[in-house]
């Protein structure tokens, strides 16, 4: 485990003991909101004097942008500096659980700082003079309209979804912020079109994306619990509720992502668990038993499953659909590897963000490598 993953699961630890009990005061938040800008500075604290949190006053409302997780974001500007920033804010009466999530998420943004496929955080702050009720907000960096309204546009105008070479520069960044997190101990759970933002839309430049919105995340050492996430993005373990599931369920959601990009549709659209796994399996086939191992082991939809997997044996023609969905024409055979990679239905068959990137899709992108660069912090 690197030092930032065991930075990120010893504070989510903190916040998660404090917010189950009656100590999450107005000083442990601000504490805890230290330990956090310290992450995202890459440092250690080295000094016990008292930290004062930020002062929401100091940001102007412009418009709302959307609805987050467990919150409304909203474009502001400092009105010192002038500076525009993202703010979300929480969607009802703050509890200690709903500050705890928000304190998770910006420790989560916090350990990816400086990643440019990664939606910066600037810092956590709260309203003065709030005594029986202190509302805190979560300021990040803007960036602009999110993919799923880019992708709309085009289509609505007539335009074919992205062709190939952007699909490519796109999936690039995701792979790489995606490594980012795994590699800091994040896991995000909800890569999806809407919480992936746009910043630079065509052009000479090509398309800049960042991945935003933790509010589902988890820390890499953290049990899953049930489903989380959006459905028609969510891995099979995901949808059998596999409680060992890992990194590797942002892996398949980028290979949604990445088929929606090419044809402008959602690839499964299932109307519930059951549909949405069935709607895998009828264009990826069911994966055999040795082939899937305890993977599908699941006493969730396993039946389904085993009742599936035998319709499959007796079933003529191929199995795998997916290169009928997207032909030569669409994708050429390089690009596919990387699809094919990533939509694989067992884990420990598909491939991760590291290796994804290796393949020779990835040899030429067009666009300038993935770095990280510092992440400024406006005063207040």
């Amino acid at each position: 485990m690197t030092t930032v993953a065991s930075r990120v699961a010893s504070i989510c630890e903190l916040i998660d003991t404090l917010a189950a009990g009656t100590t999450l005061s107005a000083r442990r938040v601000a504490a805890i909101s230290a330990m956090i800008d310290e992450v995202a500075q890459g440092r250690r604290r080295r000094t016990t004097r008292k930290r004062r949190m930020g002062n929401s006053r100091c940001y102007e409302q412009v418009c709302t942008l959307g609805g987050g997780t467990f919150g409304v974001v909203v474009k502001a500007r400092h009105r010192a500096t002038g500076q525009t920033v993202a703010v979300k804010t929480l969607r009802s009466l703050p509890t200690q659980e709903s500050v705890g999530e928000l304190l998770r998420e910006a420790c989560f943004m916090a350990a990816c700082s400086g990643h440019p496929s990664l939606v910066a955080l600037r810092g956590v702050v709260r309203t003065p003079g709030t005594k029986g009720r202190r509302d805190y907000f979560l300021v990040m960096e803007y960036v602009g309209r999110n993919l799923y309204q880019v992708l709309r546009e085009r289509i609505e105008r007539g335009d074919r979804p992205f062709p190939e070479a952007d699909v490519r520069c796109i999936v690039r960044q995701l792979l790489a912020g995606a490594e980012t997190m795994h590699r800091n101990g994040v896991v995000h759970r909800d890569i999806k079109p809407e919480n992936i933002l746009v910043a630079q839309h065509g052009g000479g430049g090509g398309n800049i994306v960042k991945i935003g919105d933790y509010g589902l995340a988890l820390s890499t050492t953290e049990q899953e619990d049930g489903t989380a996430g959006t459905r028609h993005y969510m891995a099979p373990e995901v949808l059998l509720e596999k409680p060992d599931r890992d990194t590797l369920v942002d892996l398949w959601s980028i290979g949604c992502v990445m088929a929606e990009l090419l044809t402008g549709k959602t690839l499964f659209k299932g109307a519930d668990k059951a549909d949405q796994l069935h709607k895998i399996f009828d264009v990826l086939g069911v994966p055999g038993e040795r082939a899937s191992g305890p993977a599908f082991n699941s006493p969730v939809l396993g039946e389904e499953v085993q009742l599936w997997r035998a319709r499959q044996r007796s079933a003529a023609g191929p199995k795998n659909r997916l290169r009928k969905l997207f032909p030569k024409a669409l994708l050429s055979k390089e690009g596919f590897e990387v699809l094919r990679g990533l939509l694989t239905c067992n884990p420990l068959r598909r491939l991760d963000a590291a290796a994804a990137l290796r393949l020779p899709w990835f040899v030429d992108t067009g666009v300038m490598p993935v770095t990280a660069v510092p992440t400024p912090r406006p005063g207040g």
